[in-house]
């Protein structure tokens, strides 16, 4: 666990606060693989959890989960590579915590040590595969009974196949139109929760002769926009209110980054 120097927080928190600290974690995930050296044998996949303190002395909890680990991609050890992402899409609400992908693992185990509770304010938010593993949480039921989820946050991210959000969670999505990865899983946006929230923006990232905007980058500059769209229904209001309650002005924020390595295995047939 690596903690940073606290700060405060002066003005009111929108979509672009939780994006960016998206991009703050994937920059943390390439510190600390660059600091390790060659991962041939054990890789490692980081998530960053903000603990904040806020002015009326109760606590809330932002995650940041980044994408696929593009350095080790192939690895059986990083619970952020590539093999990892049949498991985001195929994990179920009834999935056991313990049976679920490494990184949903590492998200809870993440939660637990930095100190919330059942009732503490918990905030969800992933990039790409880091999105599918937020959505996955959020319909968890083992996960739901350890954490008040208030919100999750994905950009771009597949989450068709992602069903049983409690309503009372808001969930937010953003989308660039140039990229194709939120479509790769079919089904449509998001079928399974009609209560979410889905923001479609044009960044005009769109350079080169195969459009690709599926990045940190792009999504920083839709979080933007998606902050002024959202301010104009009573739907969005409610979801910047959302972000706002867990981060007000005058909070103290500490981040956490943890980082875990993952074990595949087979499980053993039952006996007879």
């Amino acid at each position: 666990t690596e903690t940073s120097e606290p700060r405060t927080t002066s003005g009111p928190a929108g979509v672009a606060t939780v994006v960016t600290s998206l991009k703050s974690a994937g920059d943390h995930d390439d510190v600390h693989d660059a600091a390790r050296g060659p991962q041939n044998q054990v890789s490692l996949a980081h998530v960053d959890v903000q603990v904040v303190d806020r002015p009326d002395g109760t606590r809330s909890y932002l995650v940041s989960i980044p994408g696929t680990d593009f350095d080790n991609l192939t690895s059986r050890t990083d619970p952020n590579s590539a093999r990892s992402i049949l498991d985001a899409v195929t994990v179920s609400p009834e999935t056991p915590l313990e049976e679920a992908s490494g990184l949903m693992q590492l998200v809870d185990r993440a939660l637990r040590e930095a100190g919330a509770g059942v009732d503490d304010p918990v905030i969800l938010s992933g990039f790409s595969q880091g999105g599918m593993a937020a959505m996955g949480l959020a319909t968890n039921r083992d996960f739901g009974r350890r954490y008040s989820v208030r919100g999750v946050v994905t950009t771009g991210s597949p989450t068709s196949t992602y069903r049983g959000v409690d309503p009372g969670t808001k969930v937010l999505h953003l989308r660039d139109i140039h990229d194709p990865v939120p479509s790769l899983t079919g089904g449509g946006i998001d079928p399974g929760n009609e209560h979410a929230v889905v923001v479609v923006g044009n960044t005009g990232r769109n350079k080169g002769p195969v459009p690709m905007t599926h990045s940190t980058e792009t999504y920083i500059e839709a979080a933007a926009a998606a902050d002024r769209e959202l301010g104009r229904t009573a739907e969005g209001r409610a979801h910047l209110r959302m972000i706002q309650e867990a981060v007000p002005a005058g909070s103290t924020v500490r981040t956490l980054t943890f980082e875990a390595s993952s074990e595949t295995y087979d499980r053993r047939p039952a006996a007879e």
